[in-house]
């Protein structure tokens, strides 16, 4: 901040404590009732901050003049804002401490400076700019509302912000199921390579290996699937069963 001031121009430097003394900011005092404090309010906000005040209280250096706060706080503005008086509230004769006018030249061309510098940057602006459009969308609610509460149509209004904030966030949904399916990445199948040797048979699962096989009610197939005797050659069992080799062995 004391940068963008000529040394020689300043009066004072005044640090201002919190009553809890955890914080503290600095209030320089210079020419043309000007001044500036670390907190930023006179610069970000177009506001005289408190720490200013309580320095006015301590210091007859320190002016308070209406050029320090921005046109846009006034309903009306000043034709020549210049010939205000400044004022002061500290004397060191009287300690009842009455306002004091003095008839100053007041040049706030550097507040000027680092307002558009600090205060008007493109992350400013931008924020600015949302809550001027939320200001207005506000406006138009707050109207729309009173009008439907006097005709008596408050739940036809309901159902139609009703029916646009859905219709919104399923449009909301589907651009970001869109940017989510854009931001993936291109996944490709595993390389395989081949090992030497025969290749391996698939192991089964466990459900695969309980299943029975079912038949496909072809004659090869049901012919396979029975056993043939190796003494009678009959179909159906085997010789371990055969009731002709029982025979046999008991004659």
């Amino acid at each position: 901040m004391i940068t963008y001031l000529n040394h020689a121009n300043i009066h004072e430097v005044w640090r201002v404590t919190t009553i809890e003394q955890n914080k503290e900011h600095f209030v320089v005092i210079y020419d043309n009732a000007n001044h500036l404090c670390t907190c930023m309010w006179l610069v970000t906000r177009g506001l005289v901050c408190r720490h200013f005040f309580s320095v006015m209280f301590n210091s007859d250096k320190a002016m308070f003049h209406i050029g320090l706060i921005p046109d846009r706080w006034y309903n009306e503005k000043f034709s020549d804002f210049q010939e205000e008086p400044a004022i002061t509230i500290f004397s060191e004769k009287n300690t009842v401490k009455p306002m004091y006018e003095h008839q100053v030249r007041p040049d706030f061309s550097l507040l000027h400076e680092i307002r558009h510098t600090q205060a008007f940057s493109e992350t400013v602006k931008q924020n600015l700019s949302h809550q001027a459009k939320y200001n207005q969308g506000f406006g138009y609610a707050k109207k729309a509302i009173g009008l439907a509460l006097e005709i008596g149509c408050e739940d036809e209004l309901n159902n139609m912000l009703q029916r646009w904030i859905k219709e919104k966030e399923n449009e909301t949904s589907f651009r970001q199921l869109e940017i989510n399916k854009e931001n993936l990445p291109n996944i490709s199948n595993p390389y395989q390579t081949r090992t030497k040797g025969a290749p391996r048979k698939r192991i089964k699962s466990a459900l695969e290996g309980n299943q029975k096989q079912k038949s496909s009610g072809t004659a090869s197939s049901t012919h396979r699937s029975q056993y043939i005797c190796s003494h009678c050659k009959g179909i159906g069992h085997n010789a371990r069963s055969c009731g002709l080799k029982e025979k046999s062995k008991s004659k």
